[in-house]
């Protein structure tokens, strides 16, 4: 007997044993076997991965309709859930998405894995063995003939492994000291933030960034003018609307932080829309370096002297990354072989983040349930997941504001129409 399986919108089939099968409805639902749901399979949430039950109603299903049995239906003497109602699974209701996040902070981000503390003393053995090839690797020198070639090679390679295990398994094993570090490093790769000064706000108008090697050179003064004259014109941020942000975010806040700071949200909702996620993330990070940053007004200096426009003069500011290379947190990203600048700053920034985030989840997480269970499509969901990331982020900010509210990518009243005409000319210059 064939039976079809839904799982994650794709048909498959499988060949179920007819007997077994039978028995198993009886025992479930009735004893008419003609009469059962036919049972579709979708995924879970993203913490899950099994699949769950969606019923279909049989008189439904001989009409050719596929219409989800509401939680109060009953067939027969057993009552039907349908996908995400399950009793196992509907642990708390509305607050079902606490009891997922629980799970995933359990899973994803617990302070230590005891099931892999016994791997601890791997850490110096592999690091030991990572001097040891790298000695030999110098010792064998250049790599001009075939033999200092193969031998070079296999050594390097070893080497690379074990680098790779002392460097990580830490983190493998006490996994959230991988998101603090991450908090400590921020999540933009921002140096230095250039901003312009228009009716007492500031506007961010150039960035420069660390790069493997370093970091940027400072941006030319054309530039500098051409980004300026942009927010004297629309009262907007070149950067407001930007969608390619890849070059200057610290990917390992994506990989390590960005779930448990969101709550699962940016997995959940923003695979199709990541940019806007991260521009969030963005404009809180540059954010706190306008409160925290210290001017270089070195810089502020030599670009006032190169100005080519005099309207522009004595309104251009720069401000450092809160990021040193230094510090406890430096040293222990590096230890783990993550030289990025830290700050105990960036740290508590965004710790406490995720600790309002929590707060504020108390009352979007039931909200946020009632739309996945009504349908709802996905842009309207991160809608509202919109509304609750400015909550935290005006939560925090209130915490935050030794300089005051004076920073912004979009000055306040201005019209739909004029933000659109302002987007379109961003991307004309370049801001894609």
């Amino acid at each position: 007997m064939q039976c079809e399986v839904l799982s994650m919108g794709h048909a498959i089939s499988g060949q179920w044993d007819a007997r077994e099968l039978e028995k198993k409805q009886k025992e479930l639902y009735s004893s008419d076997v003609s009469l059962e749901p036919v049972i579709f399979k979708e995924q879970k949430s993203m913490y899950h991965s099994e699949a769950s039950p969606r019923i279909i109603h049989p008189q439904d299903e001989k009409r050719g309709e596929k219409r989800l049995i509401a939680s109060d239906e009953i067939f027969g003497e057993k009552r039907i859930y349908p996908v995400g109602h399950m009793p196992q699974e509907d642990e708390g209701g509305f607050f079902q998405r606490w009891h997922e996040y629980r799970k995933m902070v359990k899973e994803k981000y617990p302070f230590v894995r005891w099931k892999r503390l016994g791997e601890l003393p791997q850490i110096p053995l592999n690091y030991i063995g990572y001097k040891i090839c790298d000695h030999i690797s110098t010792q064998i020198g250049p790599r001009d003939n075939l033999g200092k070639v193969i031998a070079g090679g296999v050594v390097d390679g070893f080497g690379y492994t074990y680098e790779q295990m002392y460097k990580m398994l830490p983190f493998e094993i006490f996994p959230r000291t991988r998101t603090l570090t991450a908090f400590s490093n921020s999540y933009t790769e921002t140096y230095k933030m250039y901003t312009i000064e228009k009716s007492g706000w500031e506007l961010p108008i150039c960035f420069q960034c660390y790069t493997d090697g370093g970091y940027e050179g400072p941006p030319s003064i054309e530039r500098v003018e051409t980004a300026a004259k942009f927010v004297d014109n629309y009262s907007i941020s070149p950067y407001n609307k930007v969608r390619q942000i890849q070059n200057f975010i610290d990917e390992d806040f994506i990989r390590y932080a960005v779930d448990k700071y969101s709550r699962g949200d940016f997995s959940r909702y923003f695979q199709e829309e990541p940019h806007r996620f991260r521009r969030w993330l963005m404009k809180d990070d540059t954010w706190m370096i306008y409160q925290y940053g210290n001017r270089d007004t070195a810089m502020e200096a030599s670009i006032n002297a190169s100005l080519t426009d005099p309207s522009l003069v004595g309104r251009i500011k720069v401000y450092d990354d809160t990021g040193k290379t230094s510090g406890f947190w430096y040293n222990l990203g590096r230890l783990m072989g993550d030289e990025s600048p830290s700050s105990w700053t960036a740290l508590l920034y965004w710790q406490l983040g995720d600790w309002i985030y929590d707060g504020v989840d108390l009352v979007f997480g039931p909200a946020e349930a009632t739309f996945t269970r009504l349908g709802f499509p996905r842009p309207a969901i991160r809608r509202l997941m919109d509304g609750e990331y400015k909550v935290v982020a005006g939560v925090r900010r209130g915490m935050f504001s030794p300089r005051g509210d004076k920073f912004t990518y979009e000055m306040s009243g201005l019209p739909p129409e004029h933000i659109r005409e302002a987007e379109r000319e961003a991307r004309n210059l370049g801001y894609n």
